[in-house]
């Protein structure tokens, strides 16, 4: 709606080195936003700052409404909406008097319970919204609502800019896995037929901005686009992985590898006219952000009937930040990694010979319900089950 890099910049100077905030419970994230398909997923935040508008004295303004107290991991939250409307130039003002709140009220006794989302379960909305006021004096009460969906992060494609005759296209790349030279090697597109700017998406794709309009087929002619594709396939281009078990020591699987296998088998194996969105975690606390996923996978670890420890995942369905939010819901039964791949392709077949015309994976559940995809995952465990013996 309108460019909040200034917005981002007066955050950063006000934050950046100040000592009354140099001990914060503990980590504390901040969205601003004015994307109207909500791609920095405000309803997961500490603090966001979403794109809403106001008649104020006969004049449409342009600003924000504010979020407060989202957040995933073990106990996820989705954030929920104060009765403001901010301008541009109130946001350093909200943001401080959301921060002081949560750096003298947070709980610092124990580390699990040390974010804001915890701090404003126990007050409630209506008393955590009192006490910012206290802070900031009246503010205008929220205006219109500028979310229009949700795009997930994805901006696959060209698409136009609001600067006439410049596009922007958008990148796939795999899992988000990238070699340092693939990456100079977009950098040295950007600056060829751009602005030298890159951007990334939460996503865990790229953004090559600025690209006058009549030099986006020589862009698209470089070689690099056949294995970073800006119209990936519905599977590998909608999985999403934390880093797992190669580099973070809290993941119990690996994810970045297992997700592009599984992924890419998925896409040889099944036709289907529709994006499903799936999220890989190694561990609980959820750094791909499994909750929102269509299909989340959990990894975990089984202890077999001769006692070893292998692999498996647990599979949660039906997530979205469309609206206010829904988070997945988990299926029973833990899914040994090595039959993970044919239990997907089972369960996402019958998902494409039942669905409806461009029905999304997220609707689809919402329509036939979770007790009805729990016997159905039943059905295909004990099936590939008995074929492996």
């Amino acid at each position: 709606m309108f460019d909040t890099r200034p917005v981002v910049k007066d955050l950063f100077d006000f934050f950046q080195d100040n000592p009354d905030y140099s001990n914060l419970p503990r980590k504390y994230k901040i969205s601003v936003n004015t994307n109207i398909y909500n791609a920095g997923h405000a309803q997961i935040n500490d603090l966001a700052f979403i794109p809403a508008t106001k008649v104020i004295d006969g004049q449409l303004v342009k600003g924000f409404h504010v979020l407060v107290g989202g957040g995933l991991a073990a106990k996820p939250y989705l954030a929920r909406q104060l009765n403001v409307f901010v301008r541009p130039q109130e946001v350093v003002k909200i943001a401080a008097a959301v921060t002081n709140l949560y750096r003298d009220y947070g709980y610092r006794k124990s580390r699990a319970r040390a974010r804001l989302k915890y701090l404003i379960a126990d007050w409630g909305i209506e008393t955590f919204e009192k006490k910012v006021l206290e802070q900031t004096g009246p503010l205008e009460t929220t205006g219109h609502d500028e979310f229009k969906g949700w795009n997930a992060g994805f901006f696959y494609g060209v698409h136009p800019q609001k600067q006439k005759g410049f596009s922007y296209v958008g990148v796939s790349v795999p899992v988000g896995r990238i070699a340092a030279n693939d990456f100079y090697a977009f950098a040295q597109l950007a600056k060829t037929y751009g602005s030298g700017e890159l951007r990334t998406a939460n996503s865990q794709n790229l953004i090559i901005p600025n690209i006058p309009d009549d030099q986006v087929e020589s862009l698209l002619a470089n070689a690099i686009f056949k294995r970073f594709p800006i119209r990936p396939s519905h599977f590998i281009g909608y999985a999403v992985a934390c880093t797992g078990n190669e580099f973070c020591n809290l993941a119990l699987t690996n994810t970045k590898d297992r997700m592009r296998e599984i992924a890419e088998f998925l896409d040889r194996e099944i036709d289907i006219d529709v994006p499903v969105r799936i999220h890989m975690v190694g561990c609980t606390n959820s750094c791909a952000q499994r909750q929102i996923a269509e299909i989340g996978l959990q990894g975990l670890k089984l202890r077999t009937k001769d006692k070893k420890l292998i692999d498996a995942y647990e599979l949660f369905v039906g997530g979205t930040l469309e609206g206010e939010g829904k988070f997945n819901e988990r299926l029973k039964g833990r899914i040994p990694n090595d039959l993970l791949p044919d239990v997907l392709k089972d369960f996402l077949i019958y998902f494409r010979d039942n669905k409806e015309l461009g029905e999304s994976f997220y609707a689809f559940s919402n329509r036939v319900g979770i007790p009805f995809l729990q016997v159905l995952l039943d059905k295909i465990l004990k099936s590939r089950t008995q074929e492996v013996g």
